[in-house]
């Protein structure tokens, strides 16, 4: 009676486990693939298309250098700044849980249901390189990218500075 009980548990247990395996895989896959596409295709600046439009989102952050790092915030501060966009594509909300960090080119596109970020990014090398996007359009099926570099000095920081422009 005591082994028909621990089987029972064990069956119970492992039936758990892959029900909320495949709740998290199912939630993982359901990032709709349309927007995780022209996302990952935006950020690497080559041209992307959607069989179905989607919406193009710019959203305004900074880049704020404190404690020797740069870090993308939502507000700006008494440390040396530069005004960003992040490109959201999909039906996304302003990205408040991305803040707070600083992304580079391995990590620059976020992926949530139904919509995915294109986050600006930072690479800290003989100058500070700082590649941000926006979109001059609000829907479309095919997206092109216009790249504009500008060179600057930013409190001492040499800095140079590529938006990349999102055309529908």
């Amino acid at each position: 009676m005591l082994t028909l009980r621990y089987l029972i548990l064990v069956a119970a247990s492992t039936a758990a486990t892959a029900a909320v395996v495949a709740a998290v895989l199912l939630a993982m896959q359901y990032a709709d693939p349309y927007t995780r596409t022209v996302a990952e295709s935006i950020a690497a600046e080559k041209v992307a298309s959607s069989p179905r439009p989607l919406t193009l989102q710019t959203f305004k952050a900074y880049y704020i250098f404190e404690d020797g790092k740069w870090v993308l915030r939502r507000n700006i501060s008494e440390s040396p700044h530069l005004p960003v966009y992040i490109l959201a594509v999909g039906q996304c909300e302003y990205p408040t849980a991305l803040l707070n960090k600083t992304y580079t080119h391995n990590n620059a596109t976020v992926h949530v249901t139904y919509c995915s970020y294109v986050l600006p990014t930072v690479e800290v090398k003989e100058v500070v390189e700082v590649r941000h996007f926006a979109a001059i359009c609000r829907e479309g099926t095919r997206f092109t990218t216009e790249v504009y570099v500008q060179q600057l000095l930013l409190a001492t920081i040499p800095m140079v500075v590529k938006l990349v422009l999102v055309k529908c």
